[in-house]
């Protein structure tokens, strides 16, 4: 998960925060808190924040719209994820996984293989839940997976799943990381 500079829409204020794909963090220097101003906007406010010049904003609201599960804001995510590519918001593509849109699975396949924001297009190729997803996510190096990532794999049960899990249980030599270990092994143990 990266680290995020941000400018405070309030007081453009130039800050860096690290960002973990849920939590904002208020402006340090005005307090200006833009999940609290989410969270009292409307849906209808959110979509028209979509189309914002300003990164963050549009950011910011894809995220409250995933989180809502707002379906009417699919078309607009989807071609935000078309037009913008490998510079698409790291919200947009949480919220598409929020939002399980099978329609967005073959864009974020393509771009698992150059974003760097891997983590997120692999929570959400999961959560969109198709075979072709699991397939991409699969694909990539198991090394790189997170523990939820690992948890989240139960769900899809079978041989593709159970043999990726047990070759990280082994601890094989690109798995120095024992609590990766263990939790694949949690994770084998319920597939």
């Amino acid at each position: 998960m990266p680290n995020v500079i941000t400018t405070c829409a309030k007081c453009r204020f130039r800050y860096e925060y690290f960002f973990d794909g849920r939590n904002y963090v208020p402006c340090p220097r005005c307090g200006y808190d833009p999940i609290g101003s989410l969270e009292r906007a409307t849906t209808a406010d959110l979509l028209s924040q979509l189309h914002s010049s300003d990164r963050t904003t549009r950011n910011n609201a894809a995220v409250a719209l995933g989180e809502r599960r707002a379906q009417e804001a699919t078309d607009s995510l989807l071609a935000m994820l078309a037009s913008e590519g490998a510079s698409v918001e790291t919200g947009v593509i949480v919220a598409l996984g929020h939002l399980r849109e099978k329609r967005a699975a073959e864009n974020l396949i393509t771009l698992l293989k150059t974003h760097p924001e891997r983590g997120h297009i692999i929570g959400a190729l999961l959560r969109i839940g198709t075979d072709q997803a699991l397939d991409a996510v699969l694909a990539t190096n198991p090394y790189d997976f997170s523990i939820s990532t690992l948890q989240a794999l139960v769900q899809f049960p079978g041989d593709k799943v159970a043999a990726v899990l047990a070759k990280l249980a082994l601890g094989d030599e690109g798995n120095n990381r024992p609590e990766k270990t263990k939790a694949a092994i949690a994770s084998l143990g319920e597939v």
